[in-house]
């Protein structure tokens, strides 16, 4: 287990095939709000083979980093995150986030967030940061804006939510190194 940061709170690791029960967990428990926000969480993706799967594949790609955070006291599972480069446009990476249903509205995500952020510009060459959030999703909106992200634009009707299928528009955000490190 390889431990990428420690916060007041958090231990924040690289995430391992063996989280798979684990991440089955919170997402089943915290499941009606991440078909709503989350491009990847149709019916089945919930399923502990599939966790599996998406830990398989991320560890598989040296690119890709999977990131769990959890409580230092008791060990419970907050938070998912991680990130990769993008597509398309080099020296910039892509990040985003998902926290278990018990463990929101306690600072826990902007902790770990902040954390991830600085482990990215502290540990690679990276020059951007993006992250995005789907219309409606306020409580994202207002974390991406305390981190410090700055909004590049909207695509419209992009964003297909797992739910019930409504096509809903995506708000995107960068955060620069120079921004950063001043």
């Amino acid at each position: 287990m390889k431990i990428i940061a420690e916060t007041d709170r958090l231990i924040l690791r690289e995430g391992m095939v063996e989280d798979a029960k684990i991440l089955h967990r919170a997402a089943t428990d915290t499941w009606e709000d991440l078909q709503n926000w989350m491009s990847w969480a149709f019916d089945g993706n919930e399923r502990e083979e599939s966790m599996h799967n998406f830990l398989q594949s991320a560890q598989n790609n040296s690119n890709e980093k999977v990131i769990l955070g959890f409580l230092k006291k008791g060990g419970d599972f907050v938070i998912s995150t991680g990130y990769h480069p993008c597509e398309g446009e080099e020296g910039s990476f892509e990040t985003g986030y998902w926290v278990a249903k018990t463990h929101r509205r306690k600072g826990l995500a902007y902790e770990a967030m902040e954390c991830v952020i600085s482990h990215i510009f502290d540990h690679t060459k990276v020059q951007k940061i993006y992250i995005r959030h789907a219309d409606g999703n306020d409580a994202s909106e207002g974390l991406i804006r305390k981190l410090g992200f700055i909004k590049t634009g909207i695509t419209h009707h992009d964003h297909i939510r797992c739910r019930d299928g409504e096509k809903l528009h995506t708000h995107h955000y960068e955060m620069k190194r120079q921004s950063y490190e001043t």
